[in-house]
């Protein structure tokens, strides 16, 4: 399974050459790890997936966004909706290598996912501009 970013520019199924049918694959904002982990937990509770690739991109958008600047957009737009936004958590979106090791970290020390799931599951980096991946962790 890959989980990656939402961002138009980044396609797994392009930059990893796979065909229609060969991955699933996972997409949110940042492509976030404690995002995708419910969908991670119910696919792999059907059909034993192999590994977890988790592929960020440099020239991410939602670097530098946290919490609190989502909740002030989001109050500002449906302030009748204010306990509701303040309970809400998106995460920190910090410096690329650092966020890919953290989710990793996340993945791999998480319970609910079997062990050969957890020890095949790792972090990449992708250059939008030059194609190239390189491993992170």
């Amino acid at each position: 399974m890959i989980i990656s970013c939402m961002d138009a520019r980044v396609s797994p199924e392009k930059y990893l050459d796979l065909n229609l049918g060969d991955a699933f694959v996972y997409r949110d904002g940042g492509g976030s790890a404690t995002g995708a982990i419910r969908s991670i937990v119910a696919i792999d509770s059907v059909v034993q997936l192999e590994s977890l690739i988790l592929v960020r991109h440099k020239d991410c958008g939602v670097i530098g966004w946290d919490d609190e600047k989502i909740r002030k957009i989001l109050s500002a737009r449906a302030p009748d909706r204010a306990e509701e936004i303040d309970k809400m958590t998106f995460g920190k979106f910090k410096e690329e290598e650092q966020s890919i090791k953290d989710d990793v970290a996340f993945l791999t020390t998480n319970t609910l996912l079997r062990k050969e799931l957890r020890d095949n599951t790792f972090g990449y980096l992708l250059d939008i501009k030059t194609g190239l991946i390189e491993k992170v962790a």
